[in-house]
């Protein structure tokens, strides 16, 4: 409501380096009204705007990380910009945050969540490096921290940092990835792999909980991790689940598994697998040009409308794929196949289709890690 007078603060020192001060007012009307006025850090991950036409209004939320080599470096921090490039609201995290995101809950309230490594990056360990999930209020206060819980075919563990999906304050939809010594890879007696966890978690109820090493056909369908031997790596990342999605049309999980260029959608009570979209697995008779490689970011813009970032591994060309779907009759109608300007980005990755126009956040160019 504005001020019913005149508030002068007295600034003591400097406000320069992440600094912050609080001023406590009255509005008005004589209620009790607080401020908080925060400096920019000097050193903090830079961005350039080179263009700038009329953008759609909103709020782009970003998780910059710094790689010098194959090693993160400077601070790790959480960015909104406004459409214009605005810094809006940061803060600092100890380790590097990913799927910083706002949701909206059914009661209306607002919540913003981001995953977070318990660790540094270490790709001795990579994938499996636990992190959390954290939620916060409307103003980023801390509400609760995320793990994956116990079921009968795991320990409590921590997430995998891909994705996390916040439902309401006591529901949500997480990843993780686990090391498993398995024996039902075909032609080895044991192999030691990461099982790809899906987990739905209510009122402290564990509701779902599926494992790609429940589905052997995996294995076989794989196109990258796959060195079952052990001879690289502590374990075979031969599925690499990175999104996870709810469909519209029925409630299922639609799941992406960039080491198969796969797309499952899972029977939400059941973990049985309804359908596969791409790679050996395809059940949607889609032709060379429109297969997709090591997808990110899958998501329904409409019921049976299905968004991706197809990375597009395969032959170095970068797509923002759409597809419109029959489930029943496993056709699949390609709507769009859009060239990102001619990037080519090999790892990560999202798009969103909004209001005719696509928002798209890629790497242009990946620093893979040491042998």
């Amino acid at each position: 409501g504005g001020f019913g007078g005149i508030v002068t603060a007295v600034l003591r020192g400097t406000l320069d380096d992440a600094t912050e001060i609080r001023i406590d007012a009255k509005n008005r009307d004589g209620a009790p009204v607080t401020y908080n006025i925060r400096s920019v850090p000097a050193v903090r991950p830079q961005w350039d705007v080179t263009t700038l036409d009329s953008p759609a209004p909103g709020l782009i939320l970003l998780t910059p990380t710094q790689l010098v080599g194959a090693t993160t470096t400077g601070p790790a921090m959480l960015y909104i910009l406004d459409e214009t490039g605005k810094l809006v609201y940061y803060a600092r995290t100890p380790f590097d945050p990913t799927d910083f995101d706002r949701v909206t809950l059914p009661n209306g309230l607002v919540r913003y969540t981001y995953l977070m490594q318990d660790a540094p990056l270490d790709w001795s360990k990579w994938p499996i490096e636990p992190a959390t999930a954290y939620v916060m209020d409307d103003h980023f206060r801390p509400l609760q921290t995320i793990r994956l819980a116990p079921s009968g075919s795991h320990d409590a563990f921590g997430l995998d940092v891909h994705e996390f999906r916040l439902l309401d304050d006591d529901h949500w939809i997480s990843e993780s990835y686990l090391s498993q010594t398995v024996t039902n890879v075909p032609g080895y007696a044991t192999s030691t792999v990461v099982d790809a966890v899906v987990q739905e978690v209510s009122a402290g109820s564990v509701l779902f909980d599926w494992g790609t090493t429940s589905v052997p056909a995996l294995y076989t369908q794989s196109t990258d991790g796959n060195d079952f031997t052990d001879a690289k790596t502590p374990y075979a990342d031969y599925t690499h689940l990175n999104s996870v999605e709810i469909d519209p049309a029925n409630g299922n999980l639609v799941v992406s598994l960039r080491h198969d260029d796969e797309i499952l959608e899972l029977d939400r009570a059941t973990g049985a697998i309804v359908w596969t979209l791409g790679g050996a697995g395809d059940e949607f008779g889609l032709a060379p040009a429109d297969r997709f490689s090591h997808q990110h970011h899958v998501r329904f813009v409409a019921p049976n409308d299905l968004t991706m970032f197809d990375n597009g591994n395969a032959d170095q060309v970068t797509k923002l794929r759409e597809y419109q779907l029959d489930p029943v009759g496993h056709t699949a109608q390609v709507v769009a196949a859009v060239t990102v300007d001619g990037h080519y980005s090999s790892a990560m990755g999202s798009f969103q289709k909004y209001a005719g126009r696509y928002f798209v956040g890629s790497v242009e160019r990946e620093i893979p890690p040491p042998d």
